[in-house]
């Protein structure tokens, strides 16, 4: 006897005889016993689909999988059932996958209770049934049905995922301030993505400002530090021109010492602090750019005391390749230094370590390269979603490109010479000599955009692995913001540019990484989120309930009992699922419901506001936000760019002139 698990999913679901191949004959029929049949008849690999309102589900799955092979449909003739549902199912599922259908056939004197292939075993043999396979396999393919259909019908027919996306849209607030200058003289009169232009600019001055300003988060302190990836096609990218003005400015900044690519060469750190764009290896090879006392027998090497360093890697597949060899410890070095730990390398012989490094990272990678080489190991132990990844290819044709005139790079270093001596103070002497805080309206908006946008999920498991740390990089770019207006407080227009960044890197990743896996994942986000507001309409909500009343029966269950997992697996857990009391059947029935989010991520069920309405409400910690002096914001709007260009005479008033007041009124809490 075919029993099915109540509520269970059946559309798509099969068991399999045999095994497939991708050219090959795929028999697929309704029944267990009927597929027994023919796979020992035929010696061909059968698909079970278990119900006549599922061949057509599993036939079309099929046909995307292997677009050659032969599809038989073996459905049943229900010759003594009204409408014959199993032919009828069987035509259309033929009809829909490109396929043939085929039926059993007992002549003029069949019985009543014949109508499957085993049947017709047991009354004319397998070598008729042999036969009639055959003879199915030898007609014409008949063309896929093209119509148009909801996404999940009455027979709970195939959704087809659609993976085309548009490529991201930038938003004109990425390009702030000092940093959106320089973006907009190198993108003037040539092909380099001022986007792409602005974050290699960013990268490169978060590692110039050094370790004396940081944004405290809890118990850690976060210094100004950014790593960037520039993912765009060979070419159209133009992922080495994007950086060409930003190292025209550093090397007028590094003077004399603009060719050096490490202490080495000129015995000191330049002013902008060191680059190095000669490839990464190891943990060591990274160590010794920024290295501690170095003891060779009775030799000395001193110590870099200035740990700022740019990483510029526009080979940054090699990255991703060293990381796949046995062994290597270079990622794990990259994530020490995103994270401010000091590099200390497990060696043997002379110990290359660095305390307290400074590193920032501009990377540049095709789109393929990035899809092949990041694997599952990178985006589960933290490494790529150090990065801020985005896309970033040429918007326009340049045939003769041209120089940013000399006068216009001299009078943005000189601006971009101010915002590193305010944010570097005299490090290296000095480390975390002012705090970067944020004022209460910016407090709020960041508190605002992390229990909603930036603890945003549902776009997939690779994609939401990517997108793990958007909160800290967002903080990351508002602190940077706000030391190149020279300011040690950040406002809500600092957050609001540093969220266009994440709003983009978002965008940029999904279009990426774009795949079926995501379009499944947008849709158990949107039922998740029907649930959501089905249950605040209630007390609770049974399982059954969902299916008819809240989607009236046009989900399947499967989506439905994925997002509840989520929901039950979220952090805080969105809802909390009880069993209730025994029905007139004897079973017990889930009964689920809304939580509350309370202080330290504890869930508790929500008590009911007011007649049957409920709201899921977040609690915010009871410690009052510290009350922070601040002054008016520089401007961060647009400026001309003439062919000369002036270092302000007069910035706007800053704290910067403020004794800071530290932690004398206690902590505001930041969540991150």
């Amino acid at each position: 006897m075919k029993r099915f698990l109540r509520d269970g999913a059946i559309s798509r679901g099969y068991h399999l005889i045999g095994e497939l191949r991708a050219d090959g004959v795929i028999c697929i029929v309704e029944g267990l016993a009927t597929g027994a049949t023919i796979h020992e008849a035929t010696g061909s690999p059968v698909v079970v689909a278990f119900d006549a309102g599922n061949l057509e589900a599993v036939a079309v799955s099929l046909r995307k999988s292997y677009p050659s092979a032969a599809l038989i449909v073996c459905g049943d003739d229900d010759h003594a059932t009204a409408g014959n549902p199993g032919r009828t199912k069987a035509v259309a599922a033929a009809k829909a996958a490109g396929g043939v259908a085929v039926l059993p056939e007992f002549g003029t004197d069949r019985s009543a209770k014949t109508s499957d292939f085993n049947d017709m075993a047991a009354a004319k043999g397998m070598a008729a049934v042999r036969e009639l396979i055959e003879a199915g396999k030898a007609k014409p393919r008949t063309v896929p049905e093209l119509r148009f259909k909801p996404a999940i019908s009455k027979d709970q027919a195939e959704h087809d995922a659609d993976n085309h996306r548009n490529q991201p849209k930038p938003a004109a607030a990425m390009l702030y301030g000092l940093a959106g200058d320089v973006a907009r003289a190198a993108a003037k009169d040539t092909e380099v993505n001022p986007y792409a232009a602005c974050a290699g600019f960013l990268s490169f001055i978060s590692a110039a400002m050094g370790r004396n300003a940081f944004l405290s988060v809890g118990n850690t302190r976060h210094h100004p530090r950014l790593f960037t990836l520039h993912v765009g096609r060979t070419g159209r990218g133009r992922k080495g021109d994007a950086l060409a003005l930003v190292k025209r400015i550093r090397n007028f900044l590094a003077g004399d010492n603009a060719g050096a690519t490490s202490t080495v060469d000129v015995g000191i750190v330049p002013f902008p602090g060191q680059v190095h764009s000669g490839g990464l290896s190891t943990r060591e090879g990274l160590a010794l750019l920024i290295h501690d006392e170095i003891k060779q027998g009775k030799d000395e090497i001193p110590a870099i005391e200035d740990k700022r360093l740019w990483i510029i890697e526009s080979e940054f597949e090699n990255v991703l390749q060293q990381g796949k060899r046995d062994g290597n410890t270079l990622s794990s070095a990259l994530r020490d230094a995103w994270d401010g730990e000091s590099i200390r390398p497990a060696i043997k012989g002379a110990r290359v370590w660095a305390t307290e490094p400074h590193v920032a990272v501009s990377g540049a990678i095709t789109p393929g390269e990035l899809r092949m080489l990041l694997d599952t190991k990178q985006m589960t132990n933290g490494f790529a979603n150090r990065f801020l990844i985005f896309w970033g290819e040429r918007d326009k044709l340049v045939s003769r490109p041209k120089a940013t005139s000399k006068s216009v790079m001299e009078a943005l270093a000189m601006r971009t010479k101010e915002v590193i001596e305010f944010a570097k103070g005299d490090y290296p002497k000095t480390k975390d000599g002012f705090e970067v805080a944020l004022t209460p309206e910016a407090t709020k908006r960041y508190e605002e955009l992390y229990h909603g946008e930036l603890n945003r999920y549902g776009y997939g498991l690779l994609v939401d692995a990517i997108l793990e740390r958007r909160a800290p990089i967002l903080l990351r770019l508002a602190m940077i913001f706000a030391l190149t207006d020279r300011t040690r407080f950040i406002d809500v227009h600092h957050i609001d540019a540093a969220l266009s960044w994440i709003q983009y890197f978002r965008d940029s990743v999904r279009f990426i990484f774009s795949d079926e896996g995501e379009s499944e994942a947008e849709e158990k986000r949107e039922v998740a989120e029907k649930i959501i507001e089905f249950l605040r309409t209630r007390v609770e909500a049974t399982r059954t309930q969902f299916t008819s009343e809240c989607f009236a029966g046009h989900v399947a269950g499967d989506r439905i009992d994925a997002a509840l997992s989520d929901l039950l697996a979220e952090t805080p857990p969105k809802i909390e699922v009880r069993t209730g009391p025994k029905a007139s059947n004897n079973k017990r029935a889930k009964i689920y419901k809304l939580c509350e989010v309370r202080e330290l991520g504890e869930a508790e069920e929500l008590k009911l506001v007011s007649g049957s309405s409920q709201t899921c409400e977040v609690r915010e910690p009871d410690q009052p936000t510290r009350p922070l002096p601040f002054s008016s914001s520089p401007s961060s709007q647009p400026r001309d760019l003439p062919e000369t260009l002036t270092s302000p005479s007069s910035a706007p008033s800053s704290p910067s002139s403020q004794e800071f007041q530290g932690n004398e009124q206690g902590d505001a809490g930041l969540l991150i």
